[in-house]
């Protein structure tokens, strides 16, 4: 494993998976949330932003994480590994109803973006299992990365970073 997308809905724990996988393997964890939005939530440029992460993913070194529709063919073309965390919904709408409630108001996912409350969202994550996970899988199939790892608990998760190490 030397570059690693890490996918999934949104609350699955991407961010938190691909930072605590860097941290046990040394590899360097690549944000896409840190790079996508702009101060006030806006979104960047289709073509800079597809610009932007084939540079960003130009090394022979990186673990990603972060969906992005519009720039999965980038990280699956380059990726040797993906890892799908594939929890219920209901735990990830927990997730980002947490970390609504724990961060709101404070920018976590980007600079000058503020956690916010968001139906959108909301909408997006409660179909994710039957409208996004099929066209993900179809995606990751296409690109037929090395190898793909689909995590769906946390003892799932555990065993994968305890043997990570």
């Amino acid at each position: 494993m030397h570059r690693i997308a890490v996918v999934g809905s949104g609350g699955a724990g991407k961010t938190t998976f691909a930072r605590e996988l860097g941290r046990r393997t040394g590899l360097p964890v690549i944000s896409l949330d840190t790079y996508y939005w702009h101060p006030g939530w806006r979104r960047p440029d289709r073509q800079r932003w597809r610009q932007q992460q084939e540079r960003i993913l130009a090394g022979d070194h990186w673990i990603a994480d972060g969906n992005y529709w519009s720039t999965l063919d980038i990280r699956l073309s380059r990726a040797d590994t993906v890892i799908f965390l594939d929890r219920p919904r209901w735990v990830c709408l927990l997730r980002v109803l947490g970390r609504h409630w724990r961060h709101h108001g404070h920018a976590v996912q980007a600079a000058g973006c503020p956690e916010r409350f968001s139906w959108s969202f909301l909408r997006y994550l409660w179909s994710f299992p039957r409208q996004h996970r099929p066209r993900l899988l179809a995606e990751i199939e296409r690109h037929a990365p090395t190898c793909v790892v689909r995590l769906r608990s946390d003892r799932h998760v555990a065993g994968f970073l305890a043997a990570a190490t």
